[in-house]
């Protein structure tokens, strides 16, 4: 074999043997589900692979943490929609607006996150629709209906979970270990590249990816601390090693820019420049070795961290994308159940459920539409699978084993198709299809007409959720990002006027979890050059500011309060892209950093030979030292904040 072509061969097998081992625990997980549901003669046993299907996720962590928020999203909206059919259920017109209302402000608040908290608040809005509507036409069996989705719900993730966990586990614990290692070896290679002259370019999409890395690090902390103890023992100090990371990056990214200075200064600063930069590097390898260390201590009961701060994933909401999400989907709701009754189609509930559930998953994708059609592909494949199953081999299976055998062909291929990269919604669509209407009892009833019938109703449901998304205040990724470039430059105010305690991690965990959607709000396409400026430049300007109000004050009142006048107008100009403004700003930093006092060549010289002998730099700095490197570095930041760059249209 070649030597070259071993290791991508290796990968390869790697790859292939985690996808089957997630076919094979998911249909493993589907056949538990059944098996117990036809033997305790629950209603609707499909239901329980459904489930199944849903929460099937690669890593063991994320199934668990994903099936908990269902039973609780579930659980939720049982009981709600319990109390809607008591006060509503025989008023047609309230309850349908009660619904809707639900629905929409179960939407609202989802989009308010990005992680599995989003997802339960989902279920709460849509199990009003799989428990309502069969309870609308009777009310007095409202609670038993309920009883009964939630029981077969909770079948379904016992299944899963229990699955996940106990064969072949991908747990999410080992690839936290990973990410781990990987993100402060990354960390570090990064500061070697910008020592070995890194350009501006390489810097600003380091940064972008450590962004979205760090972000993917908290979503698996969250997820491992569900999955094992351990890892929520040790999850205080991954939180504190996150916080680290962003701190070196920061550093590092302030380092860079100070070392390739566009702003030009006079021959008298060179000298007070190289001493800062000094201070910079010995803070950059201060915080890497923190960092190491906390690392090597991550599984020691004794190390300590110190004072850390809880980064915010999935928490950086936008109310007007919560607004037009939860109005589309109680508009779409309604709009769909009015079509319903006017068409007097026998199996409308199924479109209206396929419309309003695909509606409200959907809208928190990057690119809605494009998802509700690869949904769309899903249930087009689905079809001949579904007709072939229902008509020749579900008949010819006889006893457990049988309908085991019978399914398995269609199981695996939908699990394979979820296992696929970008493929996953065309499973699930494939899969939702398949399992409702196979309609699988205890007793089966074959009638080809009704089943037919469901699968046209369940294409009908998906175009229905197409059309909603595409007309019905458009969930246009370009939309949503510009929402998100605005958003990041509100983070500047937070930078301004924040509480100064835990300010910066509190500042770059909002900067870079908004900058995680704004990379996803792009996928397989890139981020425009200008929403990469965006990006960086508020990091770099909102740090630049925060140091500022951290530094020492300068000596004299009036220079403290043209510094504090300085920071407000830069907020304002930046903000309004004031193009005149500007201009303003370099002249009064100007004008402050000519009022600093400078030190004198000898004291200059005396402290570079200190460091030399291995003298610690932060015990030497002063604190118009690191004044000095502040203002420094607001000059800097300002000079891509120019009209148009730092500029949400």
């Amino acid at each position: 074999m070649n030597a070259a072509a071993a290791p991508s061969w290796d990968a390869w097998l790697r790859r292939e043997a985690l996808t089957w081992g997630f076919i094979l625990r998911t249909v493993l997980a589907m056949f538990l589900a059944l098996a117990i549901a036809l033997r305790l003669d629950l209603p609707g046993p499909g239901s329980a692979a459904v489930t199944v299907s849903i929460v099937a996720l690669p890593q063991t962590g994320m199934v668990l943490e994903k099936a908990v928020y269902r039973f609780l999203g579930t659980l939720l909206g049982a009981v709600v929609t319990v109390a809607l059919v008591a006060l509503f259920g025989q008023h047609e017109f309230m309850f349908l607006g009660a619904v809707a209302l639900w629905i929409g402000l179960c939407t609202a608040v989802s989009t308010w996150f990005r992680t599995f908290r989003a997802y339960a608040w989902l279920l709460c809005g849509y199990t009003t629709c799989l428990i309502g509507f069969p309870a609308y036409n009777d009310p007095g069996q409202a609670f038993d209906i309920a009883v009964d989705r939630v029981t077969i719900v909770s079948l379904g993730i016992a299944c899963a979970a229990v699955v996940s966990a106990v064969v072949f586990p991908n747990r999410v614990s080992v690839s936290l270990e990973q990410r781990i290692r990987s993100a402060v070896n990354d960390c570090r290679a990064f500061f070697q590249a910008i020592q070995g002259g890194a350009t501006p370019d390489e810097v600003r999409r380091s940064q972008l990816r450590f962004s979205v890395d760090l972000g993917d690090l908290e979503q698996a902390r969250m997820s491992g601390v569900i999955e094992d103890p351990l890892t929520g023992l040790k999850s205080p100090r991954i939180v504190a090693l996150s916080r680290l990371l962003m701190m070196a990056l920061s550093r590092m990214q302030l380092l860079h820019r100070l070392q390739c200075a566009a702003v030009p200064i006079d021959p008298s600063r060179a000298r007070v420049r190289a001493w800062s930069l000094q201070i910079l590097e010995h803070q950059v390898q201060e915080t890497l070795t923190s960092v190491e260390n906390l690392h090597r201590g991550m599984h020691s009961t004794q190390a300590q961290v110190g004072e850390f701060f809880f980064s915010r994933v999935g928490m950086a909401a936008d109310p007007m994308q919560a607004l037009v999400a939860g109005a589309r989907a109680a508009s779409l709701f309604l709009l769909s159940v009015i079509f319903s009754i006017w068409a007097d189609w026998p199996d409308s509930f199924i479109a209206t459920l396929f419309a309003t559930v695909l509606c409200c998953v959907l809208a928190a994708q990057p690119n809605p539409v494009a998802s509700a059609w690869q949904m769309c592909l899903g249930v087009v494949l689905s079809f001949p699978a579904a007709f072939v199953c229902y008509t020749w081999v579900l008949p010819a299976a006889t006893g457990l084993p049988m309908l085991y055998l019978a399914l398995l062909p269609f199981l695996v291929f939908g699990a394979w198709l979820m296992a696929r990269p970008g493929r996953a919604l065309m499973g699930s669509g494939y899969f939702m299809v398949v399992l409702v209407t196979l309609n699988i009892t205890g007793v089966m009833q074959y009638d080809i007409a009704e089943q037919l019938n469901a699968q046209v109703s369940a294409l009908v449901g998906v175009l229905l959720s197409v059309l909603g998304l595409a007309v019905l205040s458009p969930a246009d990724p370009r939309w949503r990002a510009e929402r998100l470039l605005g958003r990041l430059l509100a983070t500047l105010r937070m930078a301004r006027h924040g509480r100064l305690r835990q300010l910066h991690p509190r500042f770059e965990s909002d900067v870079r979890e908004l900058t995680a959607q704004l990379v996803a709000a792009y996928p397989g396409t890139g981020m425009p050059a200008r929403d990469e400026l965006v990006a960086t430049g508020v990091l770099e300007l909102g740090a630049a500011i925060v140091r500022l109000r951290r530094a020492p004050p300068p000596q004299h009142a009036a220079d403290a309060q043209e510094l504090a006048a300085c920071l407000d107008d830069t907020v304002t100009v930046v903000l309004g892209n004031d193009a005149a403004g500007y201009a303003r700003l370099d002249e009064r930093i100007a004008l402050l950093q000519e009022r600093l006092p400078l030190p004198t060549e000898a004291q200059i010289k005396a402290r570079l030979a200190a460091v030399a002998t291995g003298a610690d730099v932060t015990q030497i700095a002063t604190g118009l030292d690191l004044l000095r490197v502040a203002l420094d570095s607001m000059a800097e930041a300002l000079l891509d904040a120019r009209p148009g760059a730092l500029h949400a249209a």
